[in-house]
């Protein structure tokens, strides 16, 4: 049986932001003088060992906070898109962008296009297998950063670095996957929702947030979280809901048939008076922590599983954000290991890391080179032609 995301493992995502607002000019910097962190000063990763949960909201409050630009943008989404930052054009620096409101340019999930699963598109899902909505993913500054000192924004360049240097990310480095699924006006006031054109048929549409990873490198190993609308069927299948410090009952058991819904917790004083000082609307809170994770195992040895129902559809059963993440390498000709084990039926890595992923040569060096758990930089390539297809964003 699959073994249940535990609660030792949580969300540091954001100690990457506490340590932005203390540290001078950052990501959050750009942002107005309204912006209330709901992180004390000093807190971070003893928070985040100590109590996850919180920690995770707590990140997950801050970056979520309105942008003050005039839209409905949240701090996340003025962070650079990875189609900003990995362009694989080494003659052109990347720059990053102001604060102001951007157009929402979508794509379809990569994994799911890897593993030849169906993507997904901007309207309902195709088949069972086929995950609602499509991804955008963005990159706090720190990320940014240090994508652009070392040139590591094309594959030419990654390849080159990775020879000589470790590619090591600072611990406020920060990275969020989201999936948006299109909704109905009258289904505005449950989502944080957006305007898209939709490239495929010429027109504006509205589209809800439906599932947010958070990845933080305040850990050596990063810290793992996602979330998921309350609506999303299936959410808590497989593996179950865990959250301590968000939601009563704090731990949902999965059902024994797939694709069900689940009633939605009851939210807990606590985050109510979170979410009220960073400022979030009502919409915020149809949201819930599915789970966090800081390690492979558990204290018994079993292996850590956290997938979302959307973001992993087809594959949740055999989801580990930090085992998969691992496997983000790359060698000196731009190749790497897959996303997936190379067994059927389609399988996910989960536990501890097996040193037989990474081979070395005679004289005992690394035939692959871990990018830090980043899986855009091994796909640099792939995510530059997917921002070139008019279908694409």
């Amino acid at each position: 049986m699959h073994a249940r995301v535990r609660h030792n493992a949580v969300w540091t995502l954001g100690l990457g932001l506490a340590l932005l607002l203390l540290s001078g000019p950052t990501a959050l910097a750009e942002q107005p003088s309204t912006h209330t962190s709901p992180l004390e000063p000093g807190q971070g990763a003893d928070l985040a060992v100590r109590t996850p949960d919180e920690y995770a909201w707590r990140l997950f409050a801050d970056i979520s906070q309105s942008a003050g630009n005039g839209s409905n943008d949240t701090v996340w989404e003025t962070w650079a898109d990875q189609s900003q930052l990995y362009t694989n054009d080494p003659s052109h620096t990347p720059v990053w962008p102001d604060s102001s409101h951007r157009p929402k340019e979508l794509g379809p999930s990569l994994q799911h296009v890897l593993a030849g699963l169906p993507a997904g598109g901007p309207g309902q899902p195709n088949g069972d297998d086929s995950p609602p909505g499509q991804d955008d993913v963005h990159i706090d500054r720190a990320t940014f950063d240090y994508v652009v000192a070392n040139q590591i924004w094309s594959m030419q360049g990654l390849t080159t670095f990775v020879q000589h240097t470790k590619v090591k990310f600072p611990v406020d480095s920060v990275a969020v996957k989201a999936r948006w699924l299109v909704i109905k006006p009258s289904d505005e006031p449950r989502y944080h929702w957006q305007t898209y054109h939709n490239p495929n048929t010429n027109k504006d549409e509205i589209v809800g947030l439906v599932a947010l990873h958070i990845a933080s490198k305040v850990l050596p190993n990063w810290a793992w979280a996602t979330f998921e609308h309350v609506d999303n069927p299936g959410r808590c299948d497989f593996m179950g809901c865990h959250d301590l410090f968000g939601q009563i009952p704090a731990d949902v058991a999965p059902h024994n048939k797939e694709g069900q819904q689940y009633p939605p917790e009851i939210l807990t004083p606590a985050l109510h008076d979170l979410f009220s000082v960073a400022g979030l609307g009502p919409e915020w809170q149809n949201y819930r922590l599915k789970g966090a994770q800081v390690d492979f195992t558990t204290t018994t040895g079993q292996p850590i599983l956290l997938g979302n129902s959307v973001t992993e559809a087809g594959f949740v059963a055999t989801s580990s954000c930090m085992t998969c993440h691992a496997r983000a390498t790359v060698d000196t000709q731009g190749g790497g290991l897959p996303i997936f084990l190379p067994s059927p039926p389609l399988t996910g890595a989960v536990g501890t890391p097996d040193p037989s992923w990474f081979p070395v040569d005679d004289q005992g060096t690394s035939l692959y080179y871990q990018t830090d758990f980043l899986w855009e930089l091994p796909l640099i390539t792939t995510i530059a032609d997917q921002s070139k297809s008019p279908e694409s964003n």
